[in-house]
């Protein structure tokens, strides 16, 4: 079996649910082209999977991945695997029964009617927690759960309101894996390069009822009809290439211009941003391998890049600048570290924090910027949105 379904596994759950006019527009897709950022998240999850299945010691060497065509560098290991590793030798380890890599399914609960594929994805680790724990762990006695490691840096995933844990815990309820609980916990860790290390785990609850209602709505969106709709979801549909509903989207924007857009249509549009850009990489890329393969593209054609220029060999370079006059104080700069890279530094010495606090305060400034547009929640107020963090404390309470 392979690791991802055809018809909607984990990752794919929130687009499905959206839009299952995708389901079709992603049916008999050649193979995913080969890149680095998959290709070392692949890397990573196998050697995870191989420390957690036989407890053995992550090698501190690096070594080149065959399978994924990857160099896992011993940089990488130090900074993706080796918190990883501890953080569930210290919270899950000895406290859960675990399954390690455990394929999910729902039976023929989600099938799709024109195929027969069914829904089932791989969670990283399903665990249920011992009846009797000490006090004071992350744990609570019983706790039933999924966990998944996000190796990436650019994106950060929460585990709260997130249909990829839903799937998972909605999968191994199914899957008998999982006792009934009335809250079912998920944890996310991405020790991403954009966070302090106390902030790589994330937690979020779910309820019974939740997940019910999930796999309720995953199985019409499966086995029902047709019906496309255009939103952020489509950066992750490999066939939006071939999508009506995004091409009459985009039309419509050229022929319409932004001037003639109410306020409603230029917030959707927002929505779409990393679609769009999605949407036109795949066909700079198509127009690419057209051009290779002798196809012309009219007005276009592909040059060799150049990137930024750089010294051969920087010894020689440096005496050969000292040649023709530089002295050593124009050749060479000197740089003070970074607030940022200074704040990571500290953290990771465990440097008191209100040392660190009074540091800032006092050495480092912000200047405003210009204006820049961002994207705000759509959950509610900010009253609204206190209410629910509460709800969910108590929950997990």
């Amino acid at each position: 079996m392979t690791k991802h379904s055809s018809v909607v596994g984990g990752s794919t759950a929130r687009r499905v649910l959206n839009c299952n006019y995708s389901i079709d527009l992603n049916r008999n897709l050649p193979p995913e082209p080969w890149n680095i950022y998959a290709a070392t998240g692949s890397a990573l999850h196998a050697e995870m999977e191989l420390a957690l299945r036989s407890t053995m010691v992550v090698p501190g060497g690096g070594y080149y991945c065959k399978k994924h065509k990857v160099e896992v560098t011993p940089e990488l290991i130090a900074k993706k695997v080796t918190p990883a590793l501890a953080w569930y030798d210290e919270h899950f380890g000895p406290y859960a029964t675990c399954w390690i890599e455990e394929s999910l399914d729902f039976g023929n609960r989600i099938k799709c009617p024109t195929t027969h594929a069914t829904a089932f994805g791989t969670a990283d680790v399903v665990y249920v927690a011992d009846d009797d724990l000490p006090r004071g762990l992350l744990l609570k006695p019983g706790e039933a759960g999924v966990i998944d490691w996000k190796f990436g840096d650019g994106h950060l995933v929460p585990a709260e309101d997130n249909d990829q844990m839903r799937f998972y815990l909605a999968a191994a309820l199914h899957r008998g894996l999982l006792p009934e609980r009335e809250v079912y916990v998920a944890h996310i860790f991405q020790p991403s390069e954009k966070l302090a290390p106390e902030q790589y785990a994330s937690r979020g609850t779910y309820t019974i009822e939740d997940l019910l209602d999930f796999t309720e709505k995953l199985a019409q969106a499966v086995s029902g009809p047709r019906k496309a709709a255009v939103g952020d979801w489509c950066k992750n549909c490999r066939g939006r290439l071939r999508c009506e509903a995004l091409k009459k989207s985009l039309s419509g924007v050229m022929e319409t211009g932004v001037d003639g857009l109410d306020n409603i249509k230029i917030g959707k549009l927002l929505d779409q941003k990393e679609a769009i850009a999605a949407f036109f990489a795949d066909v700079e890329r198509a127009a690419t391998d057209a051009i290779r393969k002798g196809i012309k593209i009219p007005g276009w054609d592909i040059v060799a890049g150049l990137g930024h220029r750089e010294w051969i060999n920087e010894d020689s370079a440096d005496a050969a600048l000292a040649r023709i006059g530089l002295d050593a104080k124009e050749r060479r700069t000197t740089k003070i570290i970074s607030p940022a890279q200074a704040e990571k530094l500290l953290t990771k010495r465990q440097i008191d924090s209100k040392a660190t606090d009074k540091l800032f305060a006092k050495h480092v400034t912000r200047p405003t910027t210009a204006e820049r547009l961002v994207r705000v929640s759509k959950d509610g107020d900010v009253y609204e949105r206190a209410a629910k963090a509460i709800e969910n404390h108590l929950l997990r309470k």
